[in-house]
């Protein structure tokens, strides 16, 4: 004889998953989709990507005059078209067609962008998402990218600095971080522009806070690629083994942030690893 202990577990087993399951489904999918063609011009993009930041969760976008990590990013597909499927919101959305294959990054002269100054004044580029819906956007083209310093406010600031290698020469090609976190975790609350060949860079970021800042010689030709370090990367950090606090007040210049950088040997081998190891990874 079955004991009734034994079958009430056994009912309890095969009815708390289902339980479960409807409890899924009666949850609300607060999701819904954003889709648009970009256009170059006149004609639909053949590459590049789009990237969206949610209104409110960080300084209002303006790849002109500082740069901030997007908080979500799509490729632009066959015939300039793309689709996106975000939580519910509103949300600035950001077009860069380039000219190289790099689909990470911060926009450089020769690319091109949507929105265009004027734009970005009329704020067209702001989009509402919907739960359940699709948001389509239309046509929409790209312009020839430049930037605006002239655009800065007073609540912005500069830190300024040089990018070397091990040996003291000037690093090209680096991208500059700004983390509110000395341990680096999380994304990056700003970005520079790529250093030139003299491994100056300039980093826009909100005034009237500290910030930890690193630099990065990595390039992403695939938004599948992630942000992990490749093995002899250069990676830096301004004060070295012990990271040091950058204070930026609000429509001043910080210079001197010079950061020395070193090949990546992996995770776990050497002392910048703990830091390399953690950019773009999430918290």
């Amino acid at each position: 004889m079955v004991s009734r202990r034994l079958v009430l577990g056994f009912l309890l087993a095969a009815t708390i998953p289902i339980l479960c399951l409807a409890e899924e489904a009666e949850k609300p999918d607060n999701t819904g989709t954003i889709t648009g063609t970009i256009l170059k011009d006149g004609q639909p993009a053949s590459s590049g990507r789009i990237v969206f930041f949610r209104k409110g969760s960080g300084l209002r976008p303006h790849p002109g005059s500082y740069l901030r990590p997007p908080d979500e990013m799509v490729k632009i597909g066959d015939g300039g078209v793309f689709a996106a499927t975000l939580p519910a919101g509103e949300y600035y959305l950001s077009a860069t067609v380039r000219t190289s294959g790099e689909i990470v990054g911060p926009p450089a002269l020769g690319d091109h962008v949507y929105p265009s100054p004027s734009d970005l004044q009329e704020g067209k580029s702001l989009y509402t998402v919907t739960p359940g819906k699709t948001t389509d956007i239309g046509r929409v083209g790209v312009v020839p990218f430049e930037p605006n310093l002239t655009a800065i406010g007073e609540e912005v600031a500069t830190i300024t600095g040089t990018i070397t290698d091990a040996n003291g020469k000037p690093v090209s090609g680096a991208l500059t971080l700004a983390f509110t976190s000395r341990d680096f975790i999380g994304r990056p609350a700003f970005v520079s522009e790529r250093t030139g060949k003299d491994g100056t860079y300039v980093l826009r970021v909100v005034g009237g806070q500290t910030y930890y800042v690193k630099s990065r010689t990595f390039r992403v030709t695939s938004i599948d690629t992630g942000g992990y370090p490749a093995k002899d990367e250069l990676i830096g950090v301004y004060g070295g083994d012990t990271p040091l606090p950058v204070v930026a007040p609000r429509g001043q210049v910080v210079p001197d942030v010079n950061i020395r950088s070193a090949p990546f040997a992996g995770r776990g081998q050497g002392n910048l690893s703990r830091y390399g190891d953690r950019i773009g990874r999430p918290e």
